[in-house]
């Protein structure tokens, strides 16, 4: 057997691509994930643009939390036992955040595009000049700083009983 012959031998042996560990972890890592993603419903939620983190993770964490509920999601209550009291607890805990998260939240972000639509249209010298800003920007500061904290409020929760968020 000549030199040749050995290397094409060594060659389907060790990078024979059905049994080669490198090649199932390559093709499972980096190909099927991309034609075939685990989590469509979270990469449908993050838009395609360049966003910053904390906004990330805002929509993360609040759609973890819709997802949790919702019938096209994991359907969490109708596997949760309501007979259990702690989990009968949990169950009011969970219909809470996500009323939050849905009706509530919504409520403001629309009433909030509705103040900015109020605020009239002005170059940055006026603005800056202005001393009536709180006349003009006090309803919109008030409820930027109210969706911030219910934000803030809805993900604690979410973190907090992370463990909990399973079926």
């Amino acid at each position: 057997m000549n030199i040749l012959n050995k290397f094409y031998n060594w060659i389907n042996y060790n990078f024979c691509l059905s049994r080669c560990y490198w090649w199932r972890n390559f093709w499972h890592n980096q190909i099927a994930s991309r034609f075939n993603p685990r989590q469509k419903w979270l990469i449908k939620k993050i838009p395609r643009t360049w966003i910053d983190k904390d906004t990330i993770i805002e929509i993360v964490v609040l759609e973890c939390l819709k997802h949790y509920v919702d019938k096209n999601g994991e359907d969490c209550f109708n596997v949760i036992d309501t007979e259990n009291e702690s989990q009968r607890e949990f169950y009011q805990e969970v219909r809470k955040y996500y009323n939050l998260a849905t009706v509530k939240l919504v409520t403001l972000q629309n009433e909030l595009k509705k103040a900015w639509k109020l605020v009239p249209k002005r170059s940055w010298e006026h603005i800056n000049k202005s001393e009536d800003y709180e006349m003009i920007y006090g309803k919109v500061n008030q409820l930027e700083e109210e969706i911030s904290n219910l934000k803030t409020e809805i993900m604690i929760w979410v973190i907090q009983n992370r463990e909990s968020l399973w079926t």
